[in-house]
């Protein structure tokens, strides 16, 4: 494969079909849907790409579910085959974790981030059931609903995983989101000012690259791509003023957002690569309601990639490939 490829990293969280459940109320059917479109992409992205179409592919073991499901694994229990037929094809699996607790007093489903104690366990609690379904512990992790710490990254560190791909730089914190439930007892991460390019995260400061001799934690932080494609897009003399002012506005290229067609995304997505320099490519979806817009638009987005220039420059790669990690840098203080 020619060395120029783009390393691009496709994760598909495998979550419910709705972002609010309750107990005995968890469906799944997205991940079905999304088995379809993968498997019809497979054959068409691997002779547009010269290499295997590989997804990467998360699903949520964390204790709200065990207590909505009534087992931890029941997304494992429902779709092992299907599961098992993408590890054949030479896909990955990592977890994908929420900070999701119960509140019975008002029956309704909550982000707990202020408690770090429960952001701990729901990580321990998923490495566990995922190692008792898979026969060996995860070694790619994300954390939902916008949220990561210091804490997390040094127990996630603890328990073996080696690269977490929740960074999405640009993104400020928010108290409102449907993937955090009812309410949260704090604000997300905010990751306005996070690299654009995998890391190895200070301690004390994950938002940058520890620097030489600084302590920095046991793990690859590998932030989704973002972009100011509203800045490229602009006339001239509008780039140039901003630029004088510092003006930054990134935005995380998510797949589930509006763009307006399928085209014009892969078109932001093609201007963004050419911009790094060292271009990679990493974006996050969801297993969604197969009846919602979010749904549709992810879907037609994917579907879409074997008809657009860039497939042709995509080189698909597990998040832990050398094409990923050898990107991450040290701080340039170092």
């Amino acid at each position: 494969m020619s060395l120029n490829r783009i390393p691009a990293m496709i994760r598909i969280d495998i979550e419910p079909d709705d972002h609010v459940y309750g107990p005995g109320k968890v469906f799944w059917s997205g991940l079905a849907e999304y088995a379809v479109v993968v498997n019809g992409l497979r054959k068409a992205l691997t002779d547009k790409s010269g290499g295997p179409f590989i997804v990467n592919w998360f699903p949520r073991f964390d204790p709200a579910l065990e207590y909505s499901c009534g087992r931890p694994d029941e997304i494992y229990r429902q779709h092992q085959a299907l599961l098992h037929d993408f590890q054949r094809q030479g896909d990955v699996f990592g977890i994908h974790v929420h900070a999701h607790r119960w509140d019975e007093q008002r029956q309704v489903l909550f982000s707990d981030y202020a408690n770090i104690e429960w952001t701990l366990h729901c990580v321990r609690r998923s490495v566990e059931v995922f190692t008792d379904c898979f026969g060996t512990p995860p070694l790619r992790s994300s954390q939902g609903g916008y949220f990561l710490s210091d804490e997390l990254l040094a127990e996630s560190a603890k328990l073996g995983i080696q690269v977490d791909a929740t960074p999405e730089p640009g993104l400020r914190p928010k108290t409102e989101d449907p993937s955090m439930g009812a309410y949260v007892t704090q604000p997300t991460t905010d990751f306005s000012n996070f690299p654009q390019q995998p890391y190895f995260p200070a301690v004390g400061a994950i938002h940058r690259p520890a620097a030489k001799g600084e302590a920095r934690h046991d793990m690859m932080l590998l932030p989704l791509t973002s972009f100011d494609y509203r800045m490229a897009e602009a006339p001239l003399y509008k780039k140039i003023y901003k630029k004088l002012r510092g003006y930054n506005a990134l935005q995380p290229l998510s797949p589930w957002r509006d763009w307006g067609s399928p085209a014009r995304y892969w078109d932001v997505v093609m201007m963004a690569m050419d911009a790094m320099e060292h271009p990679y490519y990493a974006t996050a979806i969801r297993t969604d309601n197969v009846n919602s817009d979010v749904f549709a638009r992810a879907r037609d987005i994917l579907e879409y990639l074997p008809k657009h220039p860039i497939a042709t420059r995509f080189q698909f790669v597990d998040c832990l490939s050398p094409e990923i990690t050898r990107l991450a840098k040290p701080s340039r203080n170092c």
